[in-house]
């Protein structure tokens, strides 16, 4: 597994209502989309890889949702003729957008790449609790500069706030997204290896500890709020961490070969917009947290604000539709354009139509899906519903295929221990990796996996600092953030010196097992709420008092 942390995301549309393009419900929608990835001024281990690929999926995403090719900014290096993220860059398209857009358009904006907090100026017009503004760091980021009291070519929350706001005065509805750490107040602030983090510290900046730590000053209402007015347009803002949060960058989809660095916030926005379901923004929020908490995803919280939360997304408010794919043809394989980011796992049923409008009793055959990547996957026939299976080379060139069954992955993926800091721990990490080759038991199906690959849960020995205990074995979130004391302590196994293998043995299936179960329901809650799962769902529960068997 390779993910990174950090801080500060087209099908052919046509005239049948079971079109899967939604156009937005706006005169014009337009979106820039921002992408730091490299900073020539810190060193190369700093640098991110993820911010370029969120920009080249969101710019398809938002394609496939209706905006128009030439109404989509980008901003990234790494991009072929697109312009570099500077400061300059990212300010003047700002307000290009301010001096373009007009009452009742759409704006889209995102940013993506390494946030930061400095000192908040002294004649600054919004003062925050900590003393501190956010900053977003442009590809031209520089040095903290005493003389001026800024970190150069930095992007302060202020800022961003104004351009926003200006936006705004034109009555233009914004759409404002943060894939950055230190992003909970980017626009609250003013009007408005394996795992890395979007974040760099400030004295990686040259900022001295002094000076950030500095008491913060009193504390006065933002501009967002002071000049709301019936002509004002709405705004949305989705911050990917919370002000004191770090917010990462992973290869995703997870357990697929052909997997790229995204920012999981980016990526979850995307996988909900891919989903062409009606919902509110807010109702887009509490499906990225579903999501998280599904995945096993502790940390970070996402943060959401703004004066329309509850406004349809993209201003639509269409049925459901269809969840239906055009055939293609790529050499011997018969491939559709859903995957990953449209929520769609192998094994899923589809029905072969010959036509978009055709009934589901009107299919010609029936297909799984396999192989899946983030945005297509292979059809194979199957027999199904007393229909032979079908020969996919004599469909027409117009059949499409039609969601069915949808299948979620109930496998719990657990990581072995990153390493061994004395015998004993070798001794039971080596049991650990015999274990995989032994049968499992009933109840659970465990998907073993190295220590660097990506997993629902990961084992781990007790680290060597104070108020850990020693002597355990530790059950982790996917991001693997270790509470060693208190309520939200990680559970752990006491690793007993007298406990031979078989009982170690029962003992760690028994924990997974249970975790398992909490992992796989919170897994159905948000396919259920996706559409991925047929609803109602029949579930049994057994309750057993404490002592009993039965």
């Amino acid at each position: 597994m390779k993910v990174r942390y950090s801080c500060m995301p087209v099908l052919a549309c046509f005239s049948l209502l079971l079109c899967l393009c939604p156009q937005t419900a706006y005169p014009a929608a337009y979106g820039l989309l921002v992408g730091v990835s490299g900073y020539p001024s810190l060193p190369k281990h700093r640098w991110l890889h993820g911010p370029v690929n969120d920009v080249q999926m969101m710019t398809k995403v938002l394609q496939e949702r209706g905006f128009a090719k030439e109404n989509i900014t980008i901003l990234a290096d790494g991009i072929k003729g697109a312009q570099l993220p500077t400061r300059k860059a990212i300010l003047e398209q700002l307000k290009s957008l301010g001096n373009k857009v007009k009452k009742g358009d759409f704006v889209y904006l995102q940013l993506s790449g390494h946030g930061s907090q400095q000192p908040q100026l002294k004649d600054g017009n919004n003062r925050e609790a900590d003393g501190l503004d956010e900053i977003f760091l442009p590809y031209d980021i520089g040095k903290w500069e005493s003389e001026t009291g800024i970190v150069k070519n930095s992007i302060t929350d202020d800022e961003i706030g104004k351009a926003v706001l200006a936006l705004r005065l034109k009555g233009a509805f914004v759409w404002a997204v943060f894939d950055s750490c230190h992003s909970g107040t980017m626009l609250r602030g003013a009007p408005a290896g394996d795992i890395v983090y979007r974040k760099i510290e400030p004295s990686e900046l040259g900022i001295p500890a002094t000076i950030h730590s500095a008491p913060p000053p009193s504390i006065s209402a933002p501009v967002t709020t002071a000049k709301d007015d019936s002509n004002l347009g709405g705004y949305v803002a989705f911050y990917a961490a919370q002000p004191h949060e770090l917010t990462p960058e992973m290869y995703l989809p997870r357990g697929k070969k052909d997997t790229k660095p995204y920012g999981l916030f980016s990526y979850a926005i995307a996988r909900i917009l891919s989903s062409n379901q009606p919902m509110s923004y807010r109702q887009a929020a509490q499906r990225i947290l579903q999501s998280y908490t599904a995945d096993n995803i502790r940390m970070p919280t996402p943060l959401f604000e703004g004066s329309r939360l509850d406004a349809p997304l993209f201003g639509s408010e269409n049925s459901s539709p269809v969840r239906q794919w055009p055939i293609e043809q790529k050499g011997a394989q018969y491939r559709i354009k859903a995957g990953n980011l449209q929520q769609v796992e192998d094994g899923s049923l589809f029905a072969i139509l010959a036509s978009p409008a055709d009934k589901d009793e009107d299919a010609l055959g029936y297909a799984i899906i396999k192989n899946t990547t983030l945005n297509s996957g292979e059809l194979e026939a199957i027999q199904q519903d007393n229909l032979p299976q079908i020969d996919l080379a004599d469909i027409s060139r117009d059949a499409y295929a039609r969601l069915i069954t949808p299948v979620v992955n109930l496998k719990i993926s657990v990581a072995l221990p990153q390493s061994a800091n004395d015998a004993k721990q070798e001794k039971i990490q080596s049991f650990l990796e015999k274990l995989r080759a032994l049968p499992q038991p009933k109840g659970i199906t465990v998907n073993w996996v190295d220590a660097g690959e990506q997993a629902d849960i990961r084992l781990g020995f007790s680290p060597n600092v104070p108020g850990c205990p020693r002597d355990r074995l530790w059950f982790l979130p996917s991001g693997g953030e270790l509470i060693c004391s208190g309520r939200h302590a990680a559970l752990s196994l006491v690793l007993d010196k007298d406990k031979d293998k078989d009982s170690l043995q029962q003992a760690l299936y028994s924990t997974l097992r249970s975790m398992g179960k909490v992992v796989n329901l919170l897994r159905l809650a948000e396919a259920v709420a996706a559409g991925r799962a047929e609803s109602p769902l029949e579930l049994s529960f057994y309750l057993r008092k404490n002592g009993h068997k039965q």
